[in-house]
């Protein structure tokens, strides 16, 4: 092999991508060259022999080209980056899956370490000096404005359609200054009782797409069904209520919807949470000994009332369906 040609193919396969050829016009125009210089006879090797040996060199590229994609692929974010997430499009006429799935995505990325999404709160704050109501929908073209104000690096959109008691879930992270799709991904769920399982599939899918390292993808992966709920009817109440809670501020009207999701899913965990934030005023306000609350509840605004240096909640003991609070 001559040595002009040996020095393509290692500067083509160079451990260094800074040294490695910039794009595939430059591999071919040395191609070219050497192509030339073998006709002319400047070279040392026959248009026959060049032509094969140019021939294994494609193949080559190739196998190195998908290698270089997949490594550019699996960094195409870092870990300071942020991500704006918008509202999956739902093309099923199904309700039920309106915001659901945006918030349950949302539960499942917010395991990641290596990811950060833009916050609920900064979201509106952005909505408000586009001039946009904060309750606006995050169409992919909102997200895709936000994620520029908020300099993140991309925007995660989905969609969910159906064919028959199929349904199919596409979620992509798209470069929002440049439009370059950053990572797909489409799962198939075989009927309305497995969406969210194959929502929880697609969200680790895209994880590792977007260059989380598989060591934590591995570790910080909880099944959706455990980090918020398997019930679909439970989680689009509690999404329903958190979105009345950040929206409005308004705890009477996000209570019932709360509360309903811990009927539909009594092992909820996330809805106990925002439901012990949604009782934590209304403690803070009582002037009687005793407030009627049911015990799991008042247990997690028990512990947030000792993380803010508020009075200590007390409990009955065994506990029961209400709590001992002490005047304030």
């Amino acid at each position: 092999m001559p040595p002009k040609l040996e020095n393509v193919i290692n500067k083509c396969l160079h451990k260094d991508r800074n040294l490695r050829y910039p794009t595939a016009a430059a591999v071919r125009d040395d191609l070219l060259q050497l192509k030339r210089d073998a006709e002319s006879g400047q070279g040392h090797l026959g248009w026959k022999a060049f032509a094969a040996t140019a021939a294994l060199l494609i193949a080559v590229l190739a196998v190195s080209a998908g290698w270089l994609y997949s490594t550019r692929s699996a960094h195409a974010l870092t870990q300071t980056d942020t991500i704006v997430l918008a509202d999956f499009a739902n093309k099923t006429a199904e309700p039920i899956f309106d915001d659901t799935l945006r918030q349950g995505l949302a539960a499942q990325l917010q395991q990641s370490p290596f990811l950060s999404i833009v916050s609920e709160q900064r979201i509106q704050q952005t909505l408000r000096l586009m001039g946009q109501s904060p309750q606006s929908k995050l169409s992919i073209a909102v997200a895709a404005d936000i994620c520029q104000r908020t300099r993140s690096k991309a925007y995660l959109s989905g969609s969910i359609s159906s064919i028959g008691s199929q349904y199919v879930i596409n979620v992509s992270a798209v470069n929002c200054q440049t439009g370059d799709t950053l990572a797909q991904e489409q799962v198939t769920a075989n009927g309305k009782e497995n969406v969210l399982k194959a929502l929880g599939e697609s969200s680790t899918k895209i994880r590792e797409k977007l260059g989380e390292s598989l060591k934590t993808v591995q570790n910080l992966d909880t099944p959706i069904e455990q980090a918020t709920t398997p019930s679909l009817e439970a989680l689009q109440a509690f999404t329903l209520g958190r979105k009345i809670l950040q929206n409005n501020a308004d705890f009477t009207a996000a209570l019932p919807l709360l509360e309903r999701s811990i009927q539909l899913d009594p092992n909820f965990a996330m809805a106990y949470a925002s439901l012990g934030t949604t009782y934590l005023p209304r403690i803070q306000r009582t002037n009687h000994r005793h407030f009627v609350c049911p015990f799991p509840i008042c247990a997690v605004a028990s512990e947030i009332s000792l993380k803010t240096g508020l009075p200590k909640i007390q409990s009955e003991n065994p506990p029961r369906f209400w709590m001992l609070v002490p005047r304030i």
